[in-house]
């Protein structure tokens, strides 16, 4: 809720600022006719002095509000600033010298006054300033009696750091950078040395008796964040990270931004450089419509589709909670957001799709609808055939119906090779997609992504659980390894394939190298203040029903091509049959209710020939 005493408040600084800058205003001009006549002004000159400074007050005023010199901060002084202090004073001096030449025709005003005036206005307003902004940081270099902190980084984003602390005044003591850049070591960023490699972090934490540690590097390797915060620990010092520059917000640091390293830092790439002009051409001004709205996934399209700008956006989602929760968030996000649409309905319900694509008209659908958790998909394959396979399928042919421009499928790198239900039924919505996209004007793509950090049920929040709990902590297999993304990046690169997809592509996203999973859970121990064997156990319970040792990301016959954009691949798939796999499908719809589960697997893997369903040790389907 907006304070109604803000607007004054903002005000009565900006008019406190202001009566700053006037008495200098005065003083400059005084200052520079003392200069011209050597400290001794002749009488004769007086009345033009006093006759004038009106005029001149009021040229200051109009220039200096002209280009906002009361809009900034001056505790963020800085070379933009005093551009715009040039300007205001150019401008303000000229208006001067245009009033008087006017009024009185610069007759009896020595001409070099108004140039000695510019010059010491400028060093004036821009000095007050200067020193307005030092007095304020050096406020923290005078807490001797403060925290000692090492700061890991001596670039950009370390110097903002240290800006910080000494802004907002916390009782930190800065003793030293530690950087791997040998150019760097020795030298001073606002008289604080740069003083060794980081891999002396545990050393100078010793040595010089270190109680926090801030992590201020932009590109790092998980190797070396694990190994930083390892050392940290040892020695029960706090590790601090600074979010990724994504996340930072007008370009500088604020300490309450600086939090404890996730375990997303562990598996931090380099940040993912986007074409945003080209996914802001494919979304601003047209309506979307995003299943599964209310999902991790389909959440954070919501989020980022908006920050693009879209004519409307259509939440359809059976879940009412979660339709709820996003469509309360976004309304938060986005103040003006009429253009938010929240639907509930279901992908298999062919009336009620039809229905919101008349009346709504959407050019561009993300189909992130889909029944995702392994294991229980298992025990439920029917659902799993009904919501992924004829959920996709029904949904594909009404927007073909209604001339939607775009489907994008989220689909899973666990339907490449598939040994789960889920996996199968996935693999067979991308070949839904690749079949209609023969078939009418809508084109058709699918996007490939592993497990998302963080998202619903994945594995981070469950191993959380159980380590809240005090243990154990559940592993299935020793050398079991996924892909990982967080749900920023992998939406990012969704809303990426989009735009630059021409139809019946499956787009693969670069997710980096597979993680060990065991590593995965020792990083949360670690990273919990728990130590392994001590605090807390690992069991290992070995894979379950569906589950494979490593996933993969493009089948045997699939063929792997490069695209515009450096991170996402473009899969070439094997040809099908479409018309003998529609066929298969929709006897599949016709008869699946009456299958048992042996029959039912059997027509899954008839309709998806790579479908292997992985047996247990005794032989038997899982």
């Amino acid at each position: 809720m907006k304070s109604e005493g803000l607007p004054l408040f903002r005000w009565s600084k900006t008019l406190l600022f202001f009566f700053v800058d006037l008495p200098l205003v005065v003083l400059s001009y005084l200052l520079a006719y003392y200069l011209r006549f050597n400290f001794v002004i002749p009488k004769i000159i007086l009345p033009f002095i006093y006759k004038s400074l009106p005029w001149l007050i009021l040229s200051r005023t109009i220039s200096f509000f002209i280009f906002g010199l009361y809009s900034g901060v001056w505790r963020y002084v800085s070379v933009d600033e005093m551009i715009r202090i040039v300007k205001a004073v150019t401008l303000g001096s000229l208006l001067f010298v245009s009033i008087i030449g006017f009024i009185y025709h610069l007759i009896g005003f020595p001409r070099s006054v108004f140039l000695i005036d510019w010059f010491i206005v400028l060093v004036f307003l821009g000095g007050v300033r200067f020193l307005y902004r030092i007095w304020r940081e050096s406020k923290g270099t005078f807490h001797k009696m403060g925290r000692k902190a090492l700061i890991i980084g001596a670039g950009d984003l370390g110097e903002m750091v240290l800006r910080g602390i000494r802004r907002e005044g916390v009782p930190y003591e800065v003793v030293g950078f530690l950087d791997d850049d040998p150019a760097k070591i020795g030298r001073h960023i606002h008289g604080v040395k740069v003083i060794g490699e980081i891999s002396r972090v545990r050393d100078l934490a010793q040595k010089e008796g270190i109680k926090e540690v801030i992590l201020a590097v932009k590109n790092i390797s998980r190797e070396k964040i694990r190994e930083i915060t390892k050392q940290c620990q040892s020695l029960g010092i706090p590790c601090k990270v600074v979010p990724a520059i994504g996340e930072i917000l007008r370009g500088r640091i604020s300490l309450s931004q600086l939090r404890p390293v996730r375990v997303e830092d562990l598996l931090r790439r380099e940040p993912v450089a986007l074409n945003i002009a080209l996914i802001k051409n494919s979304i601003s001004g047209k309506v979307v419509m995003v299943t599964g709205a209310g999902g991790s996934i389909g959440s954070e399209l919501c989020r980022q589709i908006m920050s693009f700008s879209p004519a409307r956006l259509l939440l359809f989602e059976r879940a009412e909670n979660s339709l709820f929760e996003i469509d309360t968030d976004l309304r938060e996000q986005f103040p003006e957001g009429d253009s938010i649409v929240p639907v509930v309905g279901d992908v298999l319900d062919a009336h009620s799709v039809r229905q919101v694509l008349k009346e709504h008209r959407p050019q561009l659908v993300f189909h992130a609808a889909a029944y995702k958790h392994v294991p229980i998909m298992e025990k439920h394959p029917l659902e799993a055939v009904k919501n992924n396979i004829e959920g996709t399928y029904r949904l594909a042919l009404e927007c073909c119906g209604a001339g939607v421009e775009k489907f994008v499928l989220i689909s899973t790198d666990k339907a490449v090779n598939p040994v789960s239900v889920m996996g199968a039924t996935k693999r067979a919505a991308e070949m839904i997609c690749q079949g209609l996209n023969l078939e009418g004007p809508t084109r058709f793509m699918a996007v490939r992504f592993g497990n998302v950090l963080e998202s619903n049920g994945s594995v981070i929040p469950y191993f959380k659980r159980q380590i809240a709990r005090g243990g154990p902590v559940t592993v299935t297999h020793p050398e079991a390894t996924r892909y990982f993304m967080t749900i920023p990046e992998a939406a990012q690169l969704v809303l990426q394939a989009a735009a630059i997809g021409k139809g019946g592509e499956i787009y693969l996203l670069d997710m980096g190298e597979p993680v060990r999973i065991l590593d995965l859970a020792r990083d949360l121990i670690s990273l919990s203040g728990l130590v392994e064997g001590e605090d807390i156990e690992i069991k290992f319970i070995g894979l379950r029903p569906g589950e494979k040792l490593h996933e993969e990301l493009v089948a045997d016959r699939e063929e792997l091509l490069e695209t515009s954009h450096p991170k996402i691949f473009q899969i070439r798939p094997t040809e099908i049959d479409w018309k003998d796999f529609k066929e298969k499908m929709e006897k599949l719809f016709r008869d699946a209710v009456k299958m048992g589960r042996g029959e039912l697997l059997a027509a899954l893997q008839d309709l998806v020939p790579e479908y292997r369903p992985r047996k247990d040790p005794s032989g038997d389907l899982p």
